[in-house]
């Protein structure tokens, strides 16, 4: 369509709308447990499709999906389908039921539990991919002998949970919850596991917290221990000078832990352990939206260098400001559709993310970036 398409959170005043486009579609809105939740996409300003969600226990029911006939074709309705699968994690749904229609089961829709073949459900809390599961299981037990009664959970959230891993570029984000502080030995051995563990075969991005770190919540977050793979050489000369793992010097909080947070809340997937919803705490969005937005403050001095990473970034985050929570992948789907003017930049950065070898114009990705840091007006 010619303009954007940008898909966002709908408010009370498009229901009707929303419905009527529906019904003209053949696509009735059915009955609901709940006052639903809507997602919108619009152009121009206009409604041109959505999806409206109802809930009945832990399950959200995707009462219609729909997009108008001369919005075909341009990716609308998949995109729409990723944030439906989004909203329902962020309401604390556990599966996404929809009428059993072929385009929920060429998503992965199966036969839910007790609807007699009349609804198809998604979980939205799946099992790691079959090539984390031997990383998972070993990192679960490790922390099960390091951390004994105190282990609470071991979650993965970040792109593994939001269904959009890629083996050459995606970390293996983990959080692990403690009811009780970290001892010196602990820190050791939870540092050696680390180590062993990040890079087999993903690298490893995994925070421990307890729970009076997470009780009352508070922004930036105060943690335990912290490893990523930019923290390998340090980790090794706090082993080899016999310092307690864990933290740079001066570091104690994590403004990240926030993002990370509402990722586990809605999508995370839990290892082993209390469910993500038992432990973790609701993070106001305000927070949210400031932790990923510290993530890209420096975009255009960094896009250049960055291309891929920097661009992909900005479309998850622009799609955040318009409530939804998406992987890196489904955020430049997202950004395709509401800034056709970038779509050159966003879908070579998408073809280099697939391993294709492209070169993105310097001049293009800063007004790519200057356009991904515009912020929808408030209200």
């Amino acid at each position: 369509m010619p303009g954007g398409v940008v898909i966002a959170r709908g408010g009370d005043a498009d229901l009707a709308p929303l419905a009527a486009l529906m019904a003209a579609e053949g696509m009735p809105a059915a009955g609901h447990a709940a006052p639903p939740a809507l997602l919108v996409a619009r152009a121009a300003g206009q409604i041109v499709g959505g999806a409206m969600l109802g809930f009945d226990g832990d399950a959200a029911l995707l009462h219609g999906l729909v997009v108008a006939p001369a919005a075909r074709g341009d990716g609308i309705g998949g995109v729409l389908f990723e944030a439906a699968l989004a909203l329902a994690g962020q309401h604390g749904a556990c599966w996404l039921r929809a009428p059993a229609d072929g385009w929920l089961r060429r998503r992965g829709g199966m036969v839910a539990d007790g609807a007699a073949g009349h609804w198809l459900g998604r979980p939205l809390h799946a099992a790691p991919p079959a090539m984390l599961t031997t990383q998972c299981a070993l990192l679960a037990n490790g922390c099960r002998q390091i951390l004994g009664a105190a282990l609470r959970s071991v979650i993965v959230h970040g792109s593994v949970a939001l269904g959009g891993v890629h083996p050459a570029h995606s970390d293996l984000d983990v959080l692990v919850v403690a009811d009780a502080a970290l001892g010196d030995g602990q820190r050791r051995a939870l540092a050696q596991l680390l180590l062993a563990t990040s890079g087999a075969p993903q690298p490893l991005e995994l925070s421990v917290i307890t729970t009076d770190q997470l009780q009352p919540w508070r922004h930036p977050a105060p943690f335990e221990l912290h490893y990523g793979e930019t923290w390998r050489t340090l980790t090794l000369q706090q082993l080899a000078d016999g310092v307690p793992p864990g933290s740079a010097p001066a570091v104690r909080v994590d403004p990240d832990l926030a993002a990370h947070i509402t990722v586990a809340r809605a999508r995370g997937l839990t290892v082993w352990g209390d469910d993500a919803r038992r432990v973790l705490p609701v993070v106001p969005w305000a927070d949210y939206l400031d932790a990923i937005d510290g993530d890209v403050a420096d975009a255009p001095a960094r896009i250049a260098a960055e291309p891929v990473y920097v661009t992909l970034n900005l479309c998850r985050v622009a799609a955040a400001h318009h409530g939804l929570i998406l992987s890196k992948d489904a955020g430049a789907r997202w950004g395709r559709l509401a800034w056709p003017a970038h779509r050159p930049v966003i879908d070579a950065a998408l073809a280099a993310r697939r391993g294709a070898a492209v070169s993105i114009d310097a001049t293009a990705l800063q007004r790519f970036a200057s356009t991904a840091l515009c912020r929808p007006a408030a209200g």
